[in-house]
This record gives C-alpha cells, sequence and structure tokens, in this order.
C-alpha cells in the first residue's frame, strides 16, 4: 500500500509541475469568430481599439479561434488608421508564443516606414516591422501585464510637378495564429507539489528499509 501511494504521490507531482499551455485564442484568451470588425469594443477577452484618420482598420475574426488578422489602412496626408488587439492584466507569469505573417504594402513612391507592426508589453516595444516578414515572436510576461499587437498603415502626398499630387496608401496587415501561453508554475504550487514529491519517496524508503 504504501508503495503505491509513493508512486501515485510522485506521479501526480510530475504531471502538475509540468505547465499547461493554453493553445489558440480559447480559454482565458478567447476570441470569438465574430466576423470582420471595424470599431473599438471588447472582443472575448481582449479589446480592440481602431482609429481612423485617411483610411480604415479592422480586426478579421472569421477564422478564430485557431488565427485572427489586424489590418490598417492609410491613404493621403494624415497619419493613418490603426488597429490594436490589447490583453489586460495577464493573470501569470509566463510565455506568450504566436506565429505571425505580416504585410506591408504601399503604393509605389511611399517611405518604406508607411506600414508598421509593433508588439507592445506594458506600453514598451518588445518587437516592430515595417516590411513584409513570417516569423514567430517569444514574449516572455509577468502577472499583471499588457499584451499588444498593433498595426498601422500610412499614406502621402508627392506634390504636384505640372499636374494634380499624387496620392500615396499604405497597408499594414498581420495574421496571427497558433497562439500560445504556457505559465510559469507558482513558487507555493511549486514547494507544495515537491513536498509531496519528497514525502513520496521517504516513504519508498521506507517501504525498501522494512
Amino acid at each position: 500500500m504504501f508503495r503505491s501511494l509513493a508512486f501515485l504521490l510522485i506521479f501526480c507531482t510530475v504531471i502538475l509541475l509540468s505547465p499547461r499551455a493554453s493553445a489558440d485564442f480559447t480559454s482565458t484568451f478567447d476570441i470569438p469568430n465574430g466576423g470582420v470588425i471595424p470599431f473599438s469594443g471588447p472582443v472575448g477577452n481582449w479589446y480592440l481599439t481602431t482609429v481612423f484618420n485617411g483610411g480604415a482598420a479592422t480586426l478579421d475574426t472569421s477564422s478564430a479561434p485557431s488565427s485572427v488578422s489586424l489590418m490598417g489602412y492609410g491613404t493621403g496626408s494624415g497619419s493613418g488608421s490603426s488597429a490594436t488587439l490589447e490583453f489586460a492584466s495577464i493573470a501569470q507569469a509566463g510565455t506568450v508564443n504566436v506565429d505571425f505573417n505580416f504585410s506591408a504594402t504601399s503604393a509605389a513612391g511611399s517611405p518604406s516606414s508607411s506600414a508598421v507592426f509593433t508588439i507592445y508589453v506594458n506600453g514598451v516595444s518588445v518587437d516592430t516591422y515595417s516590411s513584409t516578414i513570417t516569423s514567430t515572436a517569444t514574449i516572455p510576461v509577468l502577472a499583471g501585464d499588457d499584451l499588444e499587437f498593433y498595426v498601422i498603415g500610412s499614406g502621402g502626398i508627392i506634390p504636384p510637378s505640372g499636374g494634380p499630387p499624387t496620392i500615396l496608401t499604405g497597408t499594414a496587415a498581420v495574421t496571427l495564429s497558433n497562439f500560445t501561453f504556457t505559465p510559469v508554475p507558482e513558487l507555493g504550487d511549486t514547494a507544495a507539489l515537491v513536498g509531496m514529491s519528497t514525502f513520496g519517496l521517504l516513504l519508498l524508503r521506507r517501504r525498501k528499509k522494512n
């Protein structure tokens, strides 16, 4: 009986200490499938902020919860339209991993920085991109941190030369997929579980002596 109990305690400790990852935009990080959303407001457990300035900005949740897409489009002399997807106050320290496919497109002659994708933690830039790229972001976070994905597309105007001015456009679009959050076990939980494992080992040693 002691032997069975000892093995059970050790097995439970190993299972409970293994990090349990949250997959896709589900559970705590839920984003429901709701089509294209152009206006600011809560989206599942996230919050979308769209700012319009000579263009458009949207969140496309048509493929949620497996993936979502942010788009910001700007044209003319405005500062550009942007979309921000924010998760406020993460409950536990851990690591966020997310695949992203960022597309920066613009009309000929517009500056290369006219389309930007940035990842923020607590308002501080973690990564920023201004050219087309497909990659994976690994983002360590602490309890209480705010996580943001931000895109902005802006245009411009080429002054006239014997004719009307040329209106330029810039579009920033990013698709986020394979989102996972792997929590770090809290210190108190870890200590308790290690104690269980130690007790199980002591039971085994006692059994062998007998």
